[in-house]
Formats: structure tokens, sequence, C-alpha cells
């Protein structure tokens, strides 16, 4: 990436750099590290992604973070493991603040569970992005009968998206009405 786009965006957010990355990258660091790959997993790859009407504190999630519990898996094997199968699987997308993230905010447990207890056709993980508070169900964007009955729960669509160097601002055109 950019090291002045990276170094000028990571004092508003450590998570703000992959913004200006090409669209797939692999973040160290405290997320400002970024370096564009190839997307792991195809583009149109529907999704789903749904947001209790709660946030969470991302300070607080990481002071809850266990370090002896985090994954022994290398995250580098892991993208090779999700670009070799094309798609993403519960035992590969890991993320290892769900745990503290859960423990603070049961009600995310439970959503990730009845998202992927819904039987959705097509669904091969589901997943909290980041510290929380939003969960993704990776394979299919349809809205399953317990999230459209609960209208305090935010859902989207989403598509993965990409562009060529220096042109992140522009629209992608994907969602064109």
């Amino acid at each position: 990436s950019s090291s002045s786009a990276t170094s000028s965006s990571a004092h508003i957010g450590s998570d703000i750099s992959v913004f200006f990355s090409e669209g797939a990258a692999y973040c160290t660091g405290r997320g400002e590290i970024v370096e564009d790959v190839e997307p792991p997993i195809p583009l149109d790859t529907p999704m789903l992604l749904v947001k209790p009407n709660v946030g969470l504190s991302t300070p607080a999630i990481f002071k809850a973070l266990d370090l002896d519990s985090r994954s022994t898996e290398d995250p580098l094997d892991l993208l090779e493991k999700i670009t070799s199968q094309g798609k993403c699987e519960d035992a590969i997308c890991v993320n290892d603040l769900e745990a503290p993230a859960f423990s603070k905010l049961p009600e995310l447990q439970a959503l990730k569970d009845k998202l992927r207890g819904a039987g959705t056709a097509g669904v091969s993980s589901v997943f909290m992005s980041g510290s929380g508070s939003t969960i993704v169900q990776v394979g299919s964007d349809v809205v399953p009968e317990f999230v459209r009955e609960d209208e305090a729960l935010f859902r989207s669509p989403a598509r993965l998206i990409t562009r060529k160097r220096g042109e992140w601002y522009k629209p992608s055109g994907l969602w064109k009405k």
C-alpha cells in the first residue's frame, strides 16, 4: 500500500488504511500495515451483513482478549486455504476477537448461531467482522426469516470489490438501481 496513505490514515483509526488498498488485503500490526493480495474468493460471492442495534468498544474487546486462547494457525496459511478452496468455511475463517466480544455481548453469539443454524442454502461460513458487532454470512445474501422479522437488526447484501491503485474513491458500479 502507499506509505503516505497508510501513515496519514492510521492516526484516524487502525482499520482505515485497508480502504486505500486495492480491495483484498493482508493487514498486520494494528491493521495499519496493508499488503494487497489477490481476492481469495470470487468477487461475486454473495454475503449478508447483519448487525444488531448495539455497538462494542474496540479497546474493551482487545482488553478482554485472552492472548493464550488465540488460534495457533498462521494467518497466511488460513488465507492460502481460503484461496485454494475459493470459499470461506467456518474452520478456516478465524476471528480471535469473537470470544471476548461474545463474552461482552452474548446476543452476538446467539445471532451467529441462529444465522448458522438457519439452514440457508449456500452458506459456507458465518463469523463476526473485526471487533464486532456485525456478523457476516458468506455464500448467500438471502435474509433468514428471523432476521426479516426483527426490525432492530440492520441487514444488507454485500459483495467484494476491487479497484485499481489510486482509484479507491471511484464508485464500483455494482449497486446500480
